[in-house]
């Protein structure tokens, strides 16, 4: 007898010990995810929870053949407008794609995936919109950059200083220190 490989269903057995290893889906229209037939993988909620399972790993898979990698939010204020503005892109293709079907549902009467895939978008825009009012993103936004600006003004002040400390100038002559103050002015104000 040859060994079964995975992914499993996994439900708990009632008559023995252990878990079921049919494979995943096994008997269903969501084979590859979530519960075989005989553990209720028929049941709405199995099947849209495996559905859900099966549509992200053709994502994670479709990245993948993209060579997009996950890269580390540094600033999540811009990454929620960022995001929001994606899914707007997304939500106008979307309804494109729609608006082109002839029917929303298919021959045996269940929604397109565009139309499903349309209301998620409408749904996530919405959730961004409320997001970024409650945070006051706009001005928040703004605040975070012009600290980020402060910030690396005083670095590069510091920088200099020290730079004049080792080539012997007198850093402690106000006109210098006055000097650079007002060329970091003009340079953060041309940005």
């Amino acid at each position: 007898m040859t060994k079964r490989k995975g992914p499993f269903c996994g439900a708990k057995l009632h008559q023995r010990q252990g878990t079921c290893t049919q494979p995943a889906g096994w008997g269903t229209d969501h084979v590859g995810a979530g519960a075989c037939k005989l553990h209720g993988g028929c049941m709405p909620n199995h099947q849209a929870g495996a559905l859900r399972v099966l549509a992200e790993g053709q994502a994670r898979a479709e990245l993948a053949r993209l060579g997009v990698e996950a890269t580390p939010v540094l600033n999540p204020l811009e990454q929620l407008a960022r995001l929001a503005g994606e899914a707007e892109q997304w939500k106008d293709i979307l309804r494109a794609q729609v608006a082109a079907l002839e029917s929303l549902t298919t021959g045996d009467g269940r929604m397109h995936g565009e139309a499903l895939a349309l209301e998620r978008a409408l749904a996530q825009c919405g959730a961004f919109c409320i997001a970024m009012a409650r945070l006051n993103i706009d001005d928040r936004i703004v605040k975070v950059n012009q600290r980020i600006s402060e910030a690396q003004g005083v670095m590069m002040y510091n920088v200099m200083v020290a730079v004049f400390g080792e080539l012997g100038i007198d850093v402690t002559d106000e006109r210098l220190r006055a000097s650079c103050a007002r060329q970091l002015q003009a340079v953060a104000e041309r940005d």
